[in-house]
């Protein structure tokens, strides 16, 4: 049984209190990962690089979380969920300039 599904809890109080109390968690892990993969890859040594490159590695790891909370909130059926993110997974790639042609960058 979903605790989001209940009559008595409204759609933006769960999602807001979800992302709320996810938020600590949803910092630490990017922290810890990005600081390893920072120095993995061998990236620019100077601090304003590395949190520069923190501070997306957070914000993005937080917008792909809340995108999948809102999906889940949303719709409370599981089989429909699992057909939904992947559709809304693929515009997002469409539209995110990896299938751009490096002739009409600016």
């Amino acid at each position: 049984l979903r605790p989001g599904a209940a009559v008595c809890t409204a759609f933006f109080s769960y999602y807001a209190s979800l992302v709320e109390s996810d938020t600590p968690m949803q910092i630490v892990m990017p922290v810890v990962s990005g600081a390893i993969l920072y120095w993995m890859v061998n990236l620019r040594p100077d601090a304003t690089s590395f949190f520069l490159f923190l501070g997306f590695y957070i914000l993005t790891f937080q917008a792909g979380s809340a995108i999948g909370i809102c999906i889940s909130c949303g719709v409370s059926n599981i089989a429909v969920v699992l057909t939904v993110g992947p559709m809304v997974s693929v515009v997002f790639t469409l539209f995110c300039g990896y299938f751009a042609n490096t002739d009409s960058i600016p």
